[in-house]
Parts: C-alpha cells; structure tokens; sequence
C-alpha cells in the first residue's frame, strides 16, 4: 500500500512517532545516544544530520526540475560539494568556539558523533562548495542557493534530534508541560532544541509560500528572508540556552543574529525601494 493513497496510515505513523517522541522528552523512555549493529557504533546525532541533509537534498532535487535553468545540477554531485566542507567548517567553527575544551583534549575535536557542529560554520563551508560547483557545472550560484535555503529549515529540524538525543542543547529548570528530562541532572529542562525546531518549521512555512507564489527571482531575497528570519529565531532561543553569555550579556550566537537580522533585513529594503538593482537582476532581463 501506498501511504499517499492511505492518509489515515500515514496519520497513524506520525501520531505514533509523536507518542514516543514526548515519552522520550519526558524521560519515560530512555534513547541513548548511539547503538551497537554488530562491529559498527551508530550514533544517533550522525544519523540525524545526514538525515536532514539528504531530506533537504530530496526536495531540492525534486523542485529543481520546475526550473530549466538548474537541469545540470546533478544532487549526489552537489551534495559531495557542499556537506564535506559543510560538515568541516562546522566543525572548525564550533572548535573555535569552545577552544578552552579542546585545547584540552586535542583529540576529542575530531568526535564529530559527539555533537558540535556549528550552522554558521556549514553556512561558510556549504555556500564555499557551492560557489565552486555552480562554477564548475555554469549554473547561476545565487538560484541554487535560493532554491537551498527554501529547505534548509528541513535540515536543521531533523538536525537538531540529534542534540536532543545527545541532550546537549537545553535551557534552564522549568516546570513547564513540554519540559525536557536531562538524565545527567535528573532535573526538568526547557527544550531549548525543541523552540528552534519549531522556530525553523515556521521559517520552512513562510519560505515555501513566497517560493510557491514567486518561484525564484535571482535577486537573492529568499536568502535574506531566511537570515533575517532565522537570525530572530536563533536569538530567541539562546536566551533558553545555557551557553555563556560571553559579549555584553550576550551568547556569541545572539551576537551573529544581530548581524544577520541587520543584514538581511536591510537588503529586503533595498529591494523593496529598488526593486529593479537587486542581486543578478540584470540575469533576469536576458532569461
């Protein structure tokens, strides 16, 4: 059976998922972080990052063929392009970040299955990638990226079932319905993954409708939307987090979505006020 002609099937899964997923939150049943499949290790934080990605990579292959202009993008070659530095950058970045625990232990830098992947370092790493693949393949960088960043919301809500598995990204006590169980504290939590997971679904929202009304216009503004409206969303959240708060009372994470609300934000004006010298507009009068 097909579950497209089978919606209550379909509903059913979901419902059932959804159960276990707030038994899960709530403690009542225990999900560790990796699993033994005979000689091999499967950590669960690895399987959710790949998960997004080939989820995102899917429907960008999927919506690409709406566009004649993006034929040669081959997805399993742009994938190899974009999330080895992705990943690597990520890494770099989050490294850096928390450079006074890996000077420390060196070594422990290259445990990427234990968490610590940045998505200010795979926005470099992955957009770098990018750059040298549409080069290579002459497809416009800038209506590839557009089309990504539609469903890169998708990446990052699977994504983030991985820190809620390694119980890394939490917030402080809370005795809210939706708080998260931390074994290590034994103490209720705000989900502080949860609030970005639903944070990117209403970016994924607001991104697919402009896209399925406008579809892509070369001028760069589904990018910006999307900095400006994850920029708001990543801020929010920190304050749930318990990161240090490190630059004025602020996470260095809040500190780079001032900079990419200020940014984003600034080229939708421009648009707005001149909507014919837009990024590539001068593409879009010879297509």
């Amino acid at each position: 059976m097909k579950l497209s002609t089978n919606p209550r099937i379909a509903f059913a899964i979901i419902f059932v998922l959804l159960i276990f997923f707030l038994l899960a939150l709530k403690g009542v049943i225990y999900l560790p972080p990796a699993v033994q499949v005979g000689p091999l290790n499967l950590h669960f934080y690895s399987i959710a990052i790949l998960s997004g990605i080939f989820a995102s990579a899917f429907l960008v292959n999927k919506y690409k063929k709406k566009h004649r202009e993006l034929d040669a993008l081959d997805i399993e070659e742009a994938l190899f392009w974009v999330v080895i530095p992705g990943i690597i950058f990520a890494r770099i970045w989050y490294v850096i970040i928390f450079a006074n625990v890996y000077l420390q232990q060196p070594l422990h830098a290259l445990y990427i299955w234990e968490g610590g992947l940045s998505i200010y370092g795979a926005y470099v790493g992955g957009i770098l990638g990018a750059y040298f693949y549409t080069k290579k393949i002459n497809v416009s960088l800038l209506k590839t990226l557009e089309l990504a960043f539609v469903f890169i919301p998708i990446a990052q809500i699977l994504g983030r079932f991985g820190n809620f598995l390694n119980q890394e990204l939490y917030g402080p006590v809370t005795n809210l319905p939706w708080s998260m169980y931390v074994r290590e504290t034994k103490t209720y939590n705000h989900p502080a993954f949860l609030y970005e997971q639903v944070g990117n679904a209403i970016i994924f929202w607001i991104l697919f409708k402009y896209y399925q009304r406008n579809g892509l216009k070369n001028d760069g503004k589904i990018i910006a939307m999307y900095l400006t409206l994850y920029g708001i969303v990543r801020f929010i959240v920190d304050i749930f987090r318990n990161d240090a708060r490190e630059i004025a009372g602020l996470t260095i994470a809040q500190v780079i979505s001032i900079f990419m609300v200020l940014g984003g934000a600034g080229y939708l004006l421009y648009l707005k006020y001149n909507p014919r010298k837009g990024i590539n507009r001068q593409y879009n009068a010879k297509n």
